[in-house]
């Protein structure tokens, strides 16, 4: 292989653990591979510990393998390489340089250096010295919902045939919204589902709600929902869940603020026969129809995304969860959550409280559940 030096970085811990775990099996002697790999621990939170990471690295990469042969160095999990506490020091700063310049002078014949790190400064000389040595692999996150929304269903799409799975666009975007953005859980939840139902068979909707497990941030969207869907009791022991994890409560009001403004949105749409229901039970389908001029300009001028846009399960069930208020009752929630927001910081009564007493005030009337 021409690359000597492999730097494998970003915060998709799932993707950088396997690419460097694939890349260390193809860069081993398969002759000699357990003599021919050193693992050097560098998750460290002080300059000390950068010190011990990078003279352990240097002096393994020096260092002449018991048997000959290959010799592959594995520099795992640094948390130096970026803006963090463990690197901020001269003397953290100086251990990085003796490692760059290592890289510079290139590596011994049948030598290989892979690190993996979370973080890595592109404007580094670290980075730039390892990108002209060998190979610099990305896997991030986007903190952009929906930039990650999109490369988590590639990813879904992945960890199916992975599993050997099917599922239709129903499946697909009940899963996303269960089990979140997060590649390791995205393939642990497949083949918990793979398991379930049985490799070459479809998982449905159904299957995914009855076996996933939710992300933190899908119990979120499971917190949302049962409101929505007017299940006082669900929605209680979720918000308990939430508030037990350390959810802050002002991040809850949002919630319910987004949740209630969608459905006064789908429920003037029902009212208004903007959206148009066919068939009937788990098969039912919602789409949108025709808008008046008025709202089409809203539409498109008001909102960060046309609501028209939102995937077809989405629509269903947010459509669903707006038939089950009257828009006089959604104009009262709205202002529920309001009141409640502003008592949080004057009120006596603890914020908890406030908050079940807010889900119990919102979902009271002949519709609610528990």
């Amino acid at each position: 292989m021409s690359s000597s030096v492999y730097l494998i970085c970003g915060n998709d811990e799932y993707l950088v653990s396997q690419k460097a775990k694939d890349l260390v099996k193809s860069l081993v002697d398969p002759n000699n591979p357990d003599f021919g790999l050193d693992v050097v621990e560098a998750n460290v939170t002080n300059a000390d510990g950068v010190q011990d990471a990078v003279n352990r690295c240097i002096g393994a990469l020096r260092e002449i393998g018991l048997f000959g042969g290959r010799k592959v160095v594995w520099l795992q999990n640094a948390t130096f390489f970026g803006d963090s506490q463990a690197g901020k020091s001269e003397l953290a700063k100086q251990k990085v340089e003796e490692l760059t310049e290592v890289i510079k002078s290139g590596l011994a014949d049948d030598v290989f250096l892979v690190v993996t790190a979370e973080k890595a400064d592109k404007r580094r000389a670290f980075y730039k010295a390892c990108d002209s040595a060998g190979e610099v692999h990305e896997f991030v996150i986007s903190d952009k919902a929906y930039q990650s929304e999109k490369d988590a269903k590639a990813r879904i799409m992945q960890a199916m045939k992975s599993s050997r799975l099917k599922m239709n666009d129903m499946a697909v975007e009940a899963f996303l919204n269960k089990v979140g953005t997060d590649t390791r859980q995205i393939f642990n939840e497949m083949d918990k589902l793979s398991v379930y139902v049985g490799q070459g068979n479809e998982a449905t909707a159904m299957d995914v709600n009855d076996i996933c497990s939710s992300s933190r941030t899908a119990i979120g969207w499971d917190f949302s929902d049962a409101v929505g869907s007017r299940n006082l009791a669900k929605s209680l022991k979720i918000l308990r869940q939430l508030l037990f994890q350390g959810e802050s409560y002002m991040m809850l009001i949002t919630m319910l603020q987004s949740r209630v403004r969608d459905l006064i949105i789908y429920r003037e749409a029902l009212d208004q026969r903007w959206l148009r229901s066919s068939g009937s039970g788990y098969r039912a389908q919602v789409k949108w129809g025709d808008v008046s001029p008025s709202a089409e300009s809203v539409f498109e001028d008001c909102f960060a995304r046309d609501p028209r846009k939102t995937h077809p399960f989405r629509v269903k069930v947010l459509a669903g969860q707006a038939s089950k208020f009257t828009m006089k009752e959604l104009i009262r929630m709205q202002e529920l959550i309001t009141q409640t927001q502003e008592s949080m910081v004057s009120s006596a009564v603890p914020p908890s409280t406030r908050l079940e007493l807010l889900l119990s005030s919102m979902m009271k009337g002949q519709g609610a559940k528990g």
